[in-house]
């Protein structure tokens, strides 16, 4: 999500698949949707957008004969075009994304590492009202945060999540640290979150270090599982039907890669990355039409 460019973003995914497969995949997805599928190229990358979108600058899905496939919009995806070539420099050149990457060690299943630009956070702060000073200092730590990476992982029988965070100051991850204490012991009183949540409250630790705050939780994969089996059910409605994917063990994931870093450029504001090769090769949805006033993130 580069800063200064409203709602744009990027989805990298690689597998082996074909130009004529992608072309008719994508063509096929724009159309179920009531869309008007046009092919263009751009060097020597094939690309799909929906001629009927009413954006000024429609969502592309494009593609190449290496397998790697790119969605995104406007100047964005002309970006991460650019960086696949090395026209433009690549995320690991920026030191927020690499110092959080390292934070969070190797081998995870999935990375996601934040920028939060300031001039955002700044807008938000205008807006914010809130009922109470001591709840009011606490967000205020949160906009505070500067930089922001998640990673989540399996060692043994037991799944590890980590999270890092940097802030403008000592004093904003101490409100922060406040807040995660004042919410987990909120939810650890709720019996609806305890049974939903509960191995994942217990094993929860948090520490600052200066402007620098370190969160991780472990539990038992099997309780993960079912943490990620009762989130489908609920999304789902309790249509068991669609929780075939839920209940895979995630010890049997590949641990990712970094060849996301090769394709996303290094003013991106968010970036993931998970092992192109393990399983089968999936076609990545284009993005559906939001509100400019709604927002919403899909894990990697």
């Amino acid at each position: 999500i580069p800063e200064g460019q409203d709602g744009e973003f990027g989805i990298l995914a690689r597998g082996n698949i074909s130009r004529d497969e992608m072309s008719k995949c994508a063509s096929a997805v724009i159309s179920a949707r009531g869309g008007s599928p046009t092919e263009s190229k751009s060097g020597d990358f094939s690309e799909i957008s929906d001629e009927s979108s009413t954006l000024s600058t429609p969502s592309k899905i494009a593609w190449n004969d290496h397998g790697l496939v790119l969605v995104g919009r406007g100047a964005w995806l002309g970006e991460m075009i650019e960086a696949s070539h090395g026209e433009r420099a690549r995320i690991t050149t920026n030191a927020q994304h690499t110092e959080l990457r390292t934070a969070l060690g190797k081998g995870r299943l999935g990375v996601v590492t934040a920028i939060l630009p300031a001039g955002l956070r700044k807008k938000i702060e205008h807006q914010m009202q809130s009922d109470s000073e001591g709840e009011n200092a606490m967000m205020q730590g949160v906009l505070g945060v500067a930089a922001a990476g998640l990673a989540i992982g399996t060692n043994g029988s037991n799944t590890e999540m980590a999270l890092e965070l940097r802030c403008d100051n000592a004093d904003a991850c101490a409100q922060v640290e406040k807040l995660i204490a004042k919410k987990k012991s909120e939810w650890s009183q709720n019996l609806g979150l305890r049974l939903f949540l509960g191995p994942l409250l217990d094993g929860l630790t948090v520490s600052v270090d200066g402007a620098a705050l370190h969160a991780s939780s472990r539990l038992p994969t099997d309780d993960a599982k079912r943490l990620i089996e009762r989130a489908v059910e609920l999304r789902s409605g309790g249509n068991h039907a669609q929780q075939s994917d839920a209940g895979a063990n995630p010890s049997t994931v590949l641990p990712r890669t970094d060849q996301a870093d090769e394709i996303f450029s290094a003013r991106s504001a968010v970036q993931s990355a998970r092992n192109p090769d393990a399983g089968t090769p999936r076609t990545p949805n284009p993005p559906t039409k939001t509100p400019k006033s709604a927002s919403s993130a899909d894990g990697p």
